[in-house]
Formats: structure tokens, C-alpha cells, sequence
């Protein structure tokens, strides 16, 4: 038998309470309230966004590059175990028919929580690739503490920026459909909401929240002949399952399992060590276009006279899929959490489709969207044999 128990997800990564009721008065406001129109809505979160991509900017101007990517990669390294070990109380509450109660809202709300904070991770992440003014400037590489105003601002960056986009996206809808406004919570750990529109619905229990129910055990062993496999080598030159596992190999290497969080390396060290990884001779060129970021590829993502990174899982390069980041002094930055991302992901996209992003398209995409198709055909048909009852006429 199951006890299942959590805390908020402030208390669980040990954040100061005061401090999170500072940050939220000074960037919310005092009160809690509804904001009733998408209008309203969007200007208010927009304001929240626009004041947080100043001071971040700044900041990563004027501080030590590797300082800045620290701090990320450690918050990343706090929040993304953190949900990983919610994420699987959660699959074992579904296995044990749990789906409402206290402790099914604080499990939620510490996911919607915690994705709020990697998504803004990865994006700053991203961004600190433009910012690269102060790369002569030491950084303290003994030191590894978990900075709570910045991870704090993170959520509320990250919460304002989904909420801003849903709401934004709704706006084509008629008024009173999809994501309709905000509620503003300043004295509660769950402090950004989208208000959304909750129609009466039906659906298949032994489909809601069960992608696996599409998905063949063999599907991830036999990925290279796949559709989307094909399509991962003709675009990146590099074999689906060898590629995740150079990640994985990177991680066990470099970073000691996981035992060490980030590592910093010279360039030519690093290709050396993917020589030495590789069984069979590969072309690091197509590695690093791969899996490498750098500030040219962050720049080519850039919206008109933005300046920044701002949309969120959507670009090509971006830190989620290509976790390893080489800075322009020729050092390489690996973080165990973000190669781990990036294999999940990857995985997902194979087995469950999606998109690995959106603004560009190559056979990788095209390969996705037939896979997409695939998966929308199975379930069709296990609805229907699920669902209709066959009679003889």
C-alpha cells in the first residue's frame, strides 16, 4: 500500500518562505485578484515579463558569463530531479485509481510549478549565449548553492510567460472559450493561474493520461529503422540510438553519473573525449550541429528587433534538444540534468510525436508529422474496438 504525501514545492528545495512572499508582493502585487478579460490579462503579465527580460538582461551583462550559467544549470539541477521523483509518485498514484484529494492538488500544482521554472531555465539558459561581454571574469567553480532569488523569479517568469501565451493564443476564439484570463494569487505558493474555460466533457479512462497505451516496448530499441529514426539521420547525418547514447555516455563519463552536476571543458579536450567515446569515426561537425549551441545559433532564433530569445519549446536550436553549450572563449559547458533532458525528449518525440519544433522544416519534422498520423490512426482504431459494440444485421 501507497502513502502518498508531499509538500509545496518551495518547502521541498528548501526556498525561503519570506523571500518567495517578497518576490511575489513586489513583482504581483499585494492582493490576490481575478483578472476577468484576456485584455487585462495580457497587459498585466506582460508587464510582469517585460520588467523581469530588463533585469535579467542586465544582470547577465554585467556579471561573470560562467557565474550566470551556473546559477541556471543549478537551478535546473534542483527543480529537474525534483519533478522527475514527483513524476513518478504521480504515474504510481494513477496506478493506485488516485485522482483527486489534497495531496493530488499539491502533486499538480508542484508540476505545473516546476515546468514553469525549466521552461524559463532553458530559455535564460539560451539567452546567456548573447551575452557573453564578461568570459575573462573568474567564476567560483567550488561552489554550487542554489540561488533562491533567481529561482524564484524563474517561476514567476515562467508562469507569466505560458500564461501570456495561452491567453494570447485564445484571442482568435470566441470570448468565453479556452484560456479567458488570469488569477493572480501573491500570498500563495500556486501564484499564477490561467482562468480557463471547462466544458463538460467525455473521455476514455483508460486513455486519459496514458500516452504508453500507443506505444510498442520495441518501439525505442528498434528507433533507427523508424520513421522518425530515418528522418533523425537524414537531417543530423547521425544515427537515432547512437546519438542518445553518446549523451548518456557523456553524463556517466564527464559527470560522473550524475555525481558531478556541471563541468566545464577546453573545446579541443572535449572533442578528443567524443572521439575516444565513439566505437566508430565520427564527424564532429555533425555532432556539434546536433547537440552544441552557441551564440550564432541563438541569434539566428531571434524575432525581428527583439534582442532575445523569448518563445519558449518551440525553436530549432534550442536548449532542451541541444543541451551542450560552447561559449566563444572555446569552452565546452555539459550539465548532467540537461543531457538528460535532451535524451527524455528526444525519446518522446519518437515514441508519443509532437514536434521537435516548429520554425523550421527538414525530413526530421516531416518524419514527426507522419508519425503524428500514425499515432492518430491507433488511437482511433483502439477507441473503436474499445468503445463500439459490433452486431450482426
Amino acid at each position: 500500500m501507497y502513502l502518498f504525501a508531499t509538500r509545496p514545492l518551495w518547502k521541498e528545495i528548501n526556498v525561503s518562505k519570506k523571500l518567495v512572499k517578497d518576490l511575489y508582493r513586489e513583482y504581483l502585487g499585494m492582493e490576490n485578484q481575478d483578472i476577468l478579460t484576456r485584455k487585462e490579462a495580457i497587459n498585466f503579465l506582460f508587464g510582469i515579463t517585460k520588467k523581469i527580460q530588463e533585469e535579467m538582461t542586465r544582470d547577465m551583462r554585467d556579471s561573470s558569463s560562467l557565474n550566470s550559467i551556473k546559477d541556471l544549470y543549478k537551478i535546473l539541477d534542483e527543480v529537474y530531479h525534483f519533478y522527475r521523483r514527483q513524476k513518478e509518485a504521480r504515474s504510481k498514484m494513477r496506478e493506485a485509481g488516485i485522482n483527486s484529494g489534497s495531496a493530488f492538488d499539491v502533486f499538480s500544482q508542484n508540476r505545473n510549478m516546476a515546468r514553469n521554472i525549466i521552461d524559463a531555465v532553458n530559455l535564460w539558459i539560451e539567452n546567456s549565449l548573447l551575452f557573453q561581454e564578461n568570459l575573462e571574469r573568474s567564476y567560483d567553480e567550488n561552489s554550487f548553492g542554489l540561488n533562491q532569488q533567481l529561482c524564484v523569479k524563474m517561476y514567476i517568469y515562467g508562469a507569466a510567460s505560458q500564461a501570456l501565451s495561452l491567453i494570447s493564443l485564445s484571442r482568435k476564439f470566441d470570448s468565453e472559450v479556452l484560456f479567458t484570463g488570469v488569477k493572480i494569487r501573491p500570498n500563495e505558493d500556486y501564484a499564477i493561474e490561467p482562468i480557463k474555460y471547462h466544458p463538460i466533457i467525455h473521455f476514455n479512462t483508460a486513455l486519459t493520461g496514458n500516452q504508453n497505451i500507443l506505444v510498442d516496448d520495441n518501439e525505442l530499441i528498434n528507433a533507427d529503422a523508424s520513421t522518425v529514426g530515418k528522418g533523425f539521420y537524414t537531417t543530423y547525418k547521425i544515427k537515432f540510438i547512437y546519438s542518445l547514447r553518446l549523451l548518456s555516455t557523456i553524463a556517466e563519463d564527464m559527470l560522473q553519473g550524475g555525481k558531478c552536476a556541471m563541468a566545464v571543458i577546453d573545446k579541443k579536450e572535449f572533442i578528443n573525449k567524443i572521439r575516444q567515446y565513439s566505437p566508430e569515426p565520427i564527424d564532429v561537425d555533425d555532432f556539434f550541429e546536433l547537440f552544441v549551441l552557441n551564440k550564432e545559433k541563438i541569434k539566428s532564433q531571434i524575432k525581428g528587433n527583439d534582442g532575445i530569445i523569448w518563445i519558449m519549446n518551440t525553436n530549432q536550436y534550442r536548449h532542451e534538444i541541444r543541451p551542450i553549450l560552447c561559449l566563444e572563449n572555446d569552452r565546452i559547458v555539459v550539465s548532467w540534468c540537461a543531457l538528460k533532458q535532451a535524451q527524455e525528449l528526444w525519446s518522446s518525440i519518437l515514441l508519443n510525436g509532437g514536434m521537435c519544433y516548429s520554425n523550421k522544416k527538414d525530413d526530421l519534422t516531416r518524419a514527426v508529422e507522419k508519425r503524428n498520423e500514425e499515432l492518430s490512426n491507433k488511437l482511433v482504431e483502439i477507441l473503436y474496438n474499445g468503445s463500439v459494440v459490433k452486431t450482426k444485421i
